[in-house]
């Protein structure tokens, strides 16, 4: 099989305030591009995607079967759960927003994949660690299936936040529910 490699990052700073990878307001290191972005497969990525409110049972239904239990009571009190999660993915950035309008997570991406449904989706995030910049690297394995999006981790090297891994807060933001595509 031909394997089809696209690769986005983006080369302009961005800064965020970052929840869900841990840290505080930072600049994004600036990164290089590969490749210019032109598969209709993957530019099929950009736009909004939404989900319905994801309740606090759902966020520790989801963080019991991921073995994360002991991080329930931190991550529904510090990402504001019961929440709706607005994400957006340019040609290069992605942001995340809550219902209630914080911005809880931004940075750049690179989309890797074999078909239009299956993608190694890796998000560089902005974050910190003991208040000094860190270069955080989400990897998942999206499926992007008509206009519905879902993520499962396959790995996270971000720093712990409030003493709690950072992989509860992906599974809590990114894995509870499926998004669904607001527009493009």
């Amino acid at each position: 099989m031909n394997k089809k490699m696209i690769v986005w990052v983006i080369g302009l700073a961005v800064a965020a305030t970052v929840t869900a990878c841990g840290g505080t307001p930072t600049t994004a290191a600036p990164a290089t591009s590969n490749s210019a972005a032109t598969s209709a497969d993957v530019l099929s990525l950009v736009g909004t995607w939404v989900t319905p409110t994801v309740s606090q049972s759902r966020v520790t239904a989801q963080l019991a079967d991921a073995n994360l239990a002991a991080a329930v009571d931190t991550v529904i009190t510090d990402m504001g759960f019961p929440t709706a999660w607005t994400l957006t993915f340019t040609d290069a950035t992605f942001s995340v927003t809550s219902s209630t309008g914080v911005q809880v997570d931004t940075g750049v991406y690179t989309l890797t994949g074999d078909t239009p449904t299956g993608y190694t989706l890796t998000m560089t995030p902005s974050c910190t660690k003991d208040d000094q910049p860190v270069t955080c690297t989400v990897t998942y394995a999206l499926t992007l299936d008509g206009d519905t999006l879902t993520f499962d981790l396959v790995s996270d090297n971000s720093p712990d936040y409030l003493g709690t891994p950072d992989e509860a807060f992906q599974h809590a933001l990114y894995m509870t529910t499926p998004f669904t595509r607001l527009s493009s």
